[in-house]
């Protein structure tokens, strides 16, 4: 973002892509924007100018006019249009406009070859929906809805104070919704409230490792500046900073000092002095989930003079049934650790699960339950199983292991977890040995294996598996992803080399030596014919949300996951080959290994500059079920590199390097 409409003007900030801006005008290949109440100038062809709330259609001027697949002649044309042919517009970027077809079918068009005119083409209409579903409004002017539960993907569209979206599902710290116009998408949940159309008295709060219902007292700061604290009292640390005139939810009180949510969702302690006082609610109430990888708390406070935990009515659930009648009802979706929702009707809050809980009660009184939860390993086990050594542990709660490994030593450690059993006996082909190790800390399990051998983690409902496998590719599963396809071409070379098309190049030639040494491969797509999904693939609804979610869920039974890119960069000058791996999935850490051992391999036969193994939230590294890498072999806006792209032997130089970096990983 820069100070003037061209390049040499002072640079004041940079905007990420899926960013939403304000324009407020053209002029030639520059646009001014506002952005955070400032305003800046960008390069227009960097942005997309959203049409869709001005209900634009675009009319074709010209005889025959050509729809393109992109905003360029150097991309495919699907289809013509005549003279007086009426497209929606959706969105504008340079001098191209993006329209919509008849059958639905997105395309671009070039601006000079229609005008645009206001459209009488109505909202589609929403489907039927429960008006019970809440609505969802964003916190500030609008938020961005993401075709997945990742920030920077694809934006599908966005929500505002007039436009709201109906609420879904909860995934963790997301939301999915339906916005007006029927597209479905997430949004951050520490980015947008909560509102029942049935009653509107009930507060929600949706974010990371938060989750809150109620229908709460409040209270408001009066001084400057206060301290909210972990505990009641000022020798706990503090963990937030509130001001004057700060409304705060109040989930109780010790002595002096109020149990408070504060506005941005932090659960802690301030002294009731530096307050106005609790105002009083009817029949307050607020259930509260606290999660962090070593344990969970939720806590239900309201009205009630005694309370029981009882058994629930469904599988995997139990009831906080008080001794009170609820004015209100309410659910607070979760979708995250052990929990699936909790819902309130009448006396009780039921509690409903994603696996068996393993739970304790910390504290059951008048107006107050506590309980905690953390995994227990009730047994484990080992066998061999089709070729391979599998450790066996089975969980009551959510267990997810931290994982070292030091040669051919490998540590898994569950925090907060208990273990009463003895080890099981090692197999003893590729698994060793095993030994467990239990502390207030947690569970450590401590294997040695057999040299040049690799392991991959697997998770199910209250179950862990870590397979041993033997050394080298034969026998062994690995998808290769050739990057982008379908509708999206990748970054584009100056001589028009479509990434798309050295991805599949590439993957294409490396299954081939994959195959040849044995491995299974299955590829997310291929030259011009529908791909086959690997045996047993059974999707669940969000593998169907894109195309990257549906290549991620292809990784379920693999061993290894490959996904091949070439980079893009503004300064031409900038070249080299890079790897990323993400530290957020089960297998993490193996995904380091993997990534370190293909970066190698791949410099070394490219002769390229190495710009490193990296950390990075790509959607198929996150939601990958085994280790998983994604290369980047060059930058196409390299001219030198985007030249040697183009020859055969160079590709095939990169498909080996791949190769060779698989082959190390997994013991040759």
């Amino acid at each position: 973002m820069r100070s003037g409409p061209g390049l040499n003007y002072r640079v004041l900030g940079q905007v990420t892509q899926g960013t939403w801006v304000e324009l407020r005008e053209e002029k030639g290949d520059w646009a001014r924007i506002a952005y955070k109440s400032k305003e800046y100038w960008i390069a227009a062809w960097l942005i997309e100018i959203d049409l869709q709330p001005k209900n634009l259609v675009a009319v074709v001027d010209a005889s025959v006019v050509n729809l393109r697949r992109g905003p360029g002649t150097e991309y495919s044309v699907l289809s013509t249009v005549k003279k007086g042919e009426r497209l929606k517009a959706l969105a504008k970027t340079g001098k191209w406009i993006q329209v919509e077809r008849s059958d639905g079918a997105k395309c671009w068009i070039h601006a000079e070859l229609v005008r645009l005119e206001a459209g009488t083409t109505p909202k589609r209409p929403l489907p039927p929906i429960d008006p019970s579903k809440m609505l969802v409004y964003p916190v500030g002017n609008r938020v961005t809805v993401w075709q997945t539960a990742i920030k920077n993907g694809d934006a599908v569209s966005y929500l505002t104070a007039s436009s709201p979206g109906r609420y879904l599902s909860t995934k963790g710290g997301w939301i999915w919704v339906l916005t007006e116009s029927g597209e479905k998408g997430w949004v951050p949940g520490s980015e947008v409230r909560l509102v029942s159309p049935e009653d509107g008295d009930v507060f929600y709060k949706v974010s990371d490792g938060l989750w809150c219902m109620g229908k709460y007292q409040k209270s408001v700061i009066t001084a400057s500046a206060v301290n909210v604290r972990a505990g009641p009292g000022t020798s706990y640390a503090v963990i937030d900073l509130v001001g004057k005139g700060d409304v705060l939810l109040v989930l109780g009180k010790s002595g002096d000092w109020l149990n408070i949510i504060s506005p941005k969702g932090k659960v802690g302690w301030v002294a009731s002095w530096l307050t106005g006082g609790v105002e009083p609610a009817s029949c307050p109430f607020s259930v509260t989930v606290e999660a962090s990888e070593a344990g969970r708390r939720v806590t239900v406070t309201g009205a009630f003079d005694s309370a029981a935990i009882l058994p629930g009515p469904v599988e995997n659930s139990i009831l906080v049934s008080t001794s009170i009648f609820f004015e209100n009802r309410g659910t607070l979706g979760i979708g995250a650790y052990e929990f699936d929702h909790i819902e309130l009707a009448t006396s009780d809050f039921k509690i409903v699960f994603n696996e068996k809980p393993n739970y304790r009660i910390a504290e059951l009184g008048p107006g107050r339950v506590v309980l905690d939860f953390s995994p227990t390993l009730t047994q484990v086990a080992a066998e061999q199983r089709d070729g391979r050594d599998v450790l066996i542990v089975n969980t009551l709660g959510y267990a997810w292991p931290e994982v070292k490994q030091n040669g051919d030593t490998v540590e898994f450690f569950v925090p907060g977890a208990s273990f009463n059993g003895t080890p099981p006996r090692a197999p003893g082909r590729f698994l060793k040995s095993i030994d467990i190790q239990s502390s207030s800390q947690g569970v450590r399990m401590v294997m040695t294996k057999q040299p040049g051998t690799s392991f991959v983690l697997r998770k199910a409902d209250n179950t862990l598996e870590a397979h041993f496998l033997s050394s080298g590719l034969r026998g062994k599963v690995i998808t290769v992803d050739p990057g982008h396809g379908e509708t999206d071409s990748g970054a584009v070379g100056r001589t028009g080399l479509k990434e798309e098309a050295v991805n599949l190049e590439i993957a294409l030639r490396l299954k081939k030596l994959l195959e040849e040494a044995g491995a299974v491969v299955y590829m997310t797509r291929e030259r011009g014919t529908p791909v086959t999904p690997p045996p047993n693939w059974n999707p669940t609804q969000e593998e169907y949300e894109g195309e990257l979610a549906k290549r991620a869920a292809w990784s379920r039974s693999s061993d290894a996951f490959v996904s091949i890119h070439c980079d893009a960069h503004w300064n031409s000058g900038v070249k080299g080959t890079s790897t990323y791996y993400s530290t957020r999935p089960l297998n993490s850490f193996s995904s380091r290994r993997l990534s370190d051992a293909i970066q190698r391999e791949l410099t070394s036969a490219l002769g390229s500059v190495d710009r490193g193994v990296m950390e990075a939230d790509f959607f198929v590294l996150r939601h990958s079920h085994c280790p998983a890498a994604l290369v980047e072999v060059g930058f196409l806006t390299n001219p030198e590199e985007e030249a040697r792209l183009t020859d055969p032997a160079v590709l095939d130089q990169a498909a080996l390097g791949i190769f060779r970096g698989l082959q190390t990983y997994f013991g040759r």
